[in-house]
């Protein structure tokens, strides 16, 4: 096996949505100035003259991945470390972007601690105002109780999501999906992203399939990153049915047949006490997990 020689690879995944990547791009060449790097951009089919803006943008600065299909978050990205010859894997939405070198940091942090698989800074939104950079895993008492019921019954087991004074590492059951450092070793050992979820829910069936083998999601609460929230996707019937298929399909991987019925019941249950989303029942209602989870 060749030896990784760079020390991070940064990863970025573009949808038709150049002038964001471009943003992103610039931030992390001047954010990530002393760190040993490589960026690679990741083209998920976008249109023609997307396309073709990229390869402008990217030419002479970093390496250009561009595929035909759109196929998805997971297996988009999964393009870029397969191209990756770094150490570690930064996986990072086009929305991104870098007022300070935060990587550094964790990968310091991650070099000392061999035990955690997953690390995320604090986010920031598009004002600069943190928030929560961490999920509670999905199912029936977080469908049921919602976020602040759980962290006020059992608030050792469910943190405070916005609870923004913390000053060390901590764990979590799950980080966000919008920027994601791996070891490249780790990440390949667990099978990386799984292809067959196209969008949404990414990061937590990949927290849960190196919970099982063994290792540690956390967030470093003192190093940060700005998100513009949604700006590299848009929200529509379509995106809502591919949320509920992705909910469905890694809920069913990692809890088992019976528990994926009662939570399909549970969430067939409040689709029906609301008019305006009944074209979800035909995705809630699909007959196994492998018709839940297409787009």
């Amino acid at each position: 096996m060749v030896e990784k020689i760079m020390k991070c690879s940064f990863i970025i995944l573009n949808y038709n949505r150049a002038d964001l990547t471009e943003r992103c791009l610039s931030s992390v060449e001047a954010a990530m100035g002393g760190l040993e790097k490589e960026i690679i951009v990741v083209d998920n089919g976008s249109r023609d003259e997307v396309r073709k803006e990229l390869r402008r943008i990217c030419r002479d600065r970093c390496r250009l991945v561009q595929s035909n299909v759109n196929k998805g978050f997971g297996a988009g990205m999964d393009n870029g470390a397969t191209e990756a010859e770094g150490k570690y894997l930064c996986f990072v939405n086009s929305d991104i972007t870098f007022s300070e070198d935060c990587i550094s940091p964790l990968i310091g942090f991650m070099e000392s601690h061999p035990q955690v698989g997953i690390m995320t800074p604090q986010e920031l939104n598009s004002e600069g105002r943190p928030v929560p950079s961490f999920k509670h895993r999905p199912g029936l008492c977080h469908d049921l109780f919602g976020n602040g019921m759980l962290e006020w019954l059992m608030p050792r087991r469910f943190l405070r999501r916005k609870k923004y004074d913390r000053t060390e590492p901590f764990a979590v059951a799950q980080v966000n999906g919008s920027l994601l450092l791996m070891r490249a070793d780790v990440f390949h050992a667990v099978g990386g992203f799984d292809p067959e979820i196209f969008l949404y829910y990414e990061e937590y069936d990949i927290c849960t399939r190196l919970a099982k083998a063994g290792y540690t999601a956390m967030v470093y609460p003192t190093a940060h990153f700005h998100h513009l929230h949604g700006g590299s996707t848009e929200r529509s019937h379509w995106r809502l049915k591919v949320l509920m298929r992705s909910k469905l399909y890694t809920y069913r991987k990692h809890n088992g047949w019976l528990l994926w019925q009662l939570f399909r019941a549970e969430n067939a249950l409040n689709v029906l006490r609301k008019p305006y989303k009944w074209y979800l029942l035909p995705v809630v209602f699909a007959s196994s997990p492998s018709a839940a989870h297409r787009p």
